[in-house]
């Protein structure tokens, strides 16, 4: 196991929970009780019998409800997963106006933020002696007092991001674009799990949930529909998702307002990053409106009142 923390990469979401750390002196793991953490950000924890939620209203009040019957490891994984909706999302998920796909979204980055919050990369140097051990693992968990499943789930993150950045090092290469692919044949039109995210106040790009049948198929996405669609800001998206190269986008043959990406040439950009997670962890692609809009030779982002 080669677990060398200087080849780890920070995400964004990642930098912004260890610096709020580190100005609370979070120096070690047994720092990390709920009770300090709770004050740090301002939230009330509540014990009960019953399933873990939080509750919140930006700017007045913070609650998390965990579940008392839960062991102590369990309750802690609840914890740092239900921190995440009052810190970083907005909107309630219980409303029935909510898109799934959104929901699904915070769901997936309340699954990183505890991760992260819980398994700070920084608090693993003191650990590192002990990597080569057959116990590595179990010294975390117990450390951290955290289910062996999560502790395991962390350390695969971390060291396929330090497998990543050692494949970019050996490469030091430019990504050469793929020589264009025969179109798959199977279509699929995507419109209904497609939502359009905003970043500073402007529409960004594309957001989309990919299934395993996708690799082998064309995705078609109709732009004039999309349109009538609300868009979301997505504060600290930290999920598995990843750039569709503009190489990928296609337009449809017969439909001057829908485009394609062409998912072999996905598979094919990947396999030439040397990216560390298969297609099967891959859980949404985006595509940039700017590379839509490139390949449909027209801007359409002004007939929204965004």
């Amino acid at each position: 196991m080669s677990f060398d923390l200087s080849m780890y990469r920070e995400t964004e979401l990642e930098r912004w929970i260890n610096e709020k750390y580190r100005a609370a002196g979070i120096s070690c793991a047994a720092d990390l009780q709920i009770e300090r953490l709770a004050t740090i950000y301002d939230v009330e924890v509540r014990t009960y019998k019953g399933p873990s939620f939080a509750e919140w209203q930006d700017g007045e009040y913070s609650f998390l409800f965990l579940n008392n019957e839960l062991p102590v490891e369990e309750l802690r994984e609840h914890f740092f997963h239900e921190l995440c909706h009052p810190l970083r999302h907005v909107g309630r998920q219980d409303d029935p106006l909510m898109p799934p796909l959104f929901r699904q979204l915070q769901e997936t980055q309340a699954e990183a933020f505890q991760l992260y919050a819980s398994m700070p990369a920084y608090l693993l140097e003191e650990f590192t002696p002990y990597a080569s051990q057959s116990n590595f693992l179990k010294i975390l968990a117990e450390s951290f007092m955290l289910p062996f499943k999560l502790v395991e789930r962390r350390i695969r993150q971390i060291l396929g991001r330090i497998n990543q950045l050692r494949n970019e090092l050996h490469c030091q290469k430019i990504l050469v674009a793929p020589e264009p692919m025969p179109l798959a044949n199977r279509e699929i039109q995507i419109d209904d799990r497609t939502i359009i995210v905003m970043q500073d106040s402007m529409p960004s790009f594309l957001h989309f949930k990919v299934y395993p049948d996708d690799w082998d198929a064309t995705l078609y996405i109709n732009v004039q529909k999309l349109l009538n669609h609300s868009a979301f800001f997505l504060h600290g998206l930290d999920t598995i998702s990843l750039p569709v190269p503009a190489v990928a986008l296609v337009q449809h043959s017969c439909e001057s307002n829908t485009i394609g990406v062409h998912m072999p040439d996905v598979s094919e950009f990947l396999g030439k990053m040397h990216m560390s997670q298969s297609k099967s962890d891959i859980d949404f692609l985006q595509v940039r409106l700017i590379d839509m809009e490139y390949i449909l030779q027209r801007n359409f982002r002004f007939q929204y009142d965004w």
